[in-house]
C-alpha cells in the first residue's frame, strides 16, 4: 500500500506535507436574480500553465469562463453567451476537455433550427475564445431552460428523481473511449409523437465526419434518455427509461421499462432492446472494445432485486423480444451484484429478509479501468427519519462507497468499500463522491458526518421543527480515500471541516496537473460561495 501511495506522489516533495491539508480561499458574495440555491454550477475545469483552475461554470441561465486567484477567488471571467462569431450570436452549451485544453460547445438558436460550433478556451494569456468554427445544425432548437436543463447530473442518476431534468447539457458532446471522436447531439422531449434524436461525429480535430436524424422507438413525452455513449467503431448508444404514463403508478415496481438503443451505419440502423420491465433505479454503460456492451444495473429498495452486471452482444440474431436481463443466451453474460452499506439497526444481528435484500445501492459509474473495468456504487437511502423538536424530518443518508474491478472476462477479482455516514439538506450534489482514476488507483473525495449515525440523528437537537425556523446547517467534513489498482486496503484520511455554515460540493473537483492539489467549491444556503484547496498528499501521513 505505501509504495503505491509513493509512486504516486514522488516528486512532489515533502515540505507541503507538513502543512494543512486543506487550506479556504476567500469567501464572496454572488446572488442570482430569480434563483434560489447555489447559482454557481461547476460543470467543467481545466488548469491553466499557472497551475491555476479555469473553470466552466453555469451562472443562472448562462455560462462563464472564470479562472481562480491565489487566494481562490474569481480573478478573472468571461461570459459564453451573447458571443459574436461567424456573423451570429452564440450561447455556450456544454464544453470537453482534451490534453488539457478546455473546448467550447455553442449554439446559435433559430425559430426552428439549431447551430453548433466549437471554439477553444484560451487560458494562457486573458482568457478568449479562438479557433471556433461550426460543426453541425439541426432542425430543432436547444433552449436553455433551468426548469429542464442541468449543466451536469449527479451520479447516481436515480431516474425518478432528477428533478425533472429532461437534458443533461454535460451529454450534449461525448468523446468516445479512445478519444479520436465526438458526438454532438439533442434530442425532443415532452413533444407529440415519437422522440426524435439529431447527431453529429467529429473527429479529434472537431471536423464533423458525419450527421443525420432518426426517429426513435417510444412516445416522446414518456420516454427520457439518461445516457448517450459513442463507441470506437462510430456506434451510439442510448439508455432510456419508457415510463407507463400513468402518475399512479409512479412508485411501482412496473412503472417504466428500461431500454438499450443501439444506432449503427452512421446513424442510419436501429436496434432497441428492452433491458427491463421491472423497476431500475439506476444504471450506466459502457462499450467494450471487442463490441460488446456492459450495462451495470440497480434496483434500490424497491423491489429486493439484486444487482447485475450484464454484458450483452447486440449483434447476436438470437435476441428475443423480452428482457435481455432475464434471457439465457450464450451472447448474454450476468454479474450478480451483492447488496452493502446497510448501517447497523443497534440489533447486534445480520439483517435477514427483506431487510437483506431491499438495499438503497446504486450505481455511480462504469469505466474501463486497469485492463478490465471498474463499477462505483454508492449506497443512497432517501428514508431517513431524524428527530426535529416533536416533529420527523425526512432525508437522505448517503452511505458507503464500494469500488468493484472486474476482470477481461467481466468477472469480478476485487471489491473494497469506504464506509460514511452523511446527511446534508444542501442538495444531492453534495452527497455526491468524486473520483479520479489513475494508472496506480482510485482517488475519492466524499463529504461525512463526523460522528457517523449517532451525530446524525442528533444534527437538529434544540430545533423546534416549525416551518418558519432556520433550519440548522448540518456538520460535516471532507474526506479522501485511496484504493490501489490492485485492490489493496483503503487508506482513508479526513482532510477538514469547511468554515461557517459552507458545505462543499466533491462533484466540482478539480485536480492540477501535477495531481499535487484539489479544488473544490462550497456555498453557505445564501449568497457566499467558497473554494477550498486539497493537498491529496496527506494520504501519504502516517
Amino acid at each position: 500500500m505505501r509504495s503505491t501511495l509513493l509512486i504516486l506522489f514522488v516528486g512532489l516533495g515533502v515540505g507541503a506535507l507538513a502543512q494543512d491539508p486543506m487550506r479556504s480561499g476567500v469567501a464572496y458574495s454572488k446572488s442570482i436574480k430569480g434563483v434560489e440555491g447555489d447559482g454557481q454550477l461547476v460543470a467543467n475545469a481545466t488548469t491553466d500553465l499557472n497551475g491555476m483552475p479555469v473553470l466552466f461554470m453555469m451562472e443562472g441561465k448562462g455560462y462563464k469562463a472564470v479562472r481562480l486567484g491565489a487566494d481562490l477567488r474569481p480573478a478573472e471571467e468571461i461570459p459564453l453567451d451573447l458571443q459574436t462569431f461567424d456573423g451570429a450570436v452564440w450561447d455556450a452549451a456544454s464544453s470537453i476537455v482534451v490534453d488539457d485544453k478546455l473546448h467550447i460547445l455553442f449554439v446559435s438558436n433559430g425559430k426552428k433550427t439549431a447551430d453548433y460550433g466549437i471554439g477553444r478556451l484560451n487560458t494562457e494569456g486573458a482568457l478568449a475564445i479562438q479557433d471556433f468554427h461550426r460543426v453541425a445544425s439541426f432542425d430543432h432548437p436547444n433552449t436553455f431552460d433551468p426548469s429542464t436543463t442541468t449543466c451536469r447530473k449527479t451520479l447516481p442518476d436515480l431516474i425518478l428523481f432528477d428533478s425533472g431534468a429532461f437534458y443533461d447539457q454535460g451529454d450534449r458532446i461525448v468523446a468516445s473511449p479512445d478519444g479520436k471522436h465526438f458526438l454532438v447531439n439533442h434530442y425532443t422531449s415532452a413533444g407529440k409523437g415519437k422522440k426524435k434524436f439529431w447527431f453529429a461525429c467529429l473527429d479529434r480535430s472537431f471536423q464533423k465526419e458525419w450527421s443525420g436524424s432518426i426517429e426513435l422507438p417510444f412516445e416522446d413525452a414518456n420516454s427520457d434518455i439518461h445516457q448517450i455513449v459513442l463507441d470506437n467503431s462510430g456506434k451510439i448508444i442510448l439508455l432510456t427509461y419508457v415510463f407507463c404514463g400513468d402518475l399512479a403508478r409512479q412508485a411501482d415496481k412496473l412503472c417504466h421499462e428500461t431500454h438499450l438503443t443501439v444506432l449503427k451505419d452512421q446513424g442510419t440502423r436501429l436496434k432497441d432492446l428492452l433491458l427491463d420491465k421491472d423497476f431500475v433505479s439506476s444504471a450506466r454503460v459502457m462499450p467494450k472494445d471487442d463490441g460488446r456492451i456492459l450495462v451495470a444495473i440497480r434496483y434500490g429498495a424497491l423491489t429486493g432485486i439484486p444487482g447485475v452486471v450484464v454484458s450483452i452482444d447486440t449483434a447476436m440474431a438470437k435476441l428475443k423480444n423480452t428482457p435481455v436481463v432475464d434471457q439465457r443466451v450464450p451472447g448474454i453474460r450476468k454479474t450478480k451484484l451483492a447488496t452493502f452499506g446497510l448501517p447497523d439497526d443497534g440489533s447486534g444481528k445480520k439483517p435477514s429478509g427483506s431487510r437483506a435484500a431491499k438495499v438503497p445501492d446504486e450505481i455511480i459509474e462504469l469505466t474501463p479501468a486497469w485492463g478490465g473495468t471498474l463499477l462505483l456504487e454508492g449506497f443512497r437511502d432517501q428514508d431517513l427519519e431524524v428527530a426535529m423538536g416533536d416533529a420527523i424530518a425526512m432525508r437522505t443518508l448517503h452511505g458507503a462507497v464500494r469500488a468493484t474491478w472486474l476482470d477481461a472476462t467481466d468477472s469480478i477479482r476485487w471489491q473494497r468499500t469506504v464506509d460514511r455516514a452523511f446527511m446534508t439538506t444542501s442538495g444531492e450534489s453534495y452527497g455526491s463522491v468524486a473520483f479520479a482514476l489513475l494508472p496506480e488507483g482510485l482517488l475519492l473525495a466524499y463529504n461525512d458526518t463526523p460522528g457517523g449515525i449517532a451525530s446524525i440523528n442528533n444534527s437538529y437537537t434544540g430545533a423546534s421543527g416549525k416551518k418558519k425556523e432556520k433550519v440548522p446547517v448540518e456538520k460535516s467534513r471532507l474526506k479522501l480515500a485511496w484504493i490501489p489498482a490492485q485492490g489493496g486496503t483503503p487508506k482513508e484520511e479526513a482532510v477538514g471541516t469547511p468554515e461557517g455554515d459552507f458545505t462543499l460540493c466533491p462533484m466540482t473537483m478539480v485536480r492540477s496537473r501535477a495531481g499535487d492539489k484539489l479544488w473544490i467549491k462550497g456555498y453557505d444556503r445564501g449568497s457566499q460561495h467558497q473554494f477550498v484547496q486539497v493537498d491529496p498528499r496527506v494520504l501519504e501521513r502516517e
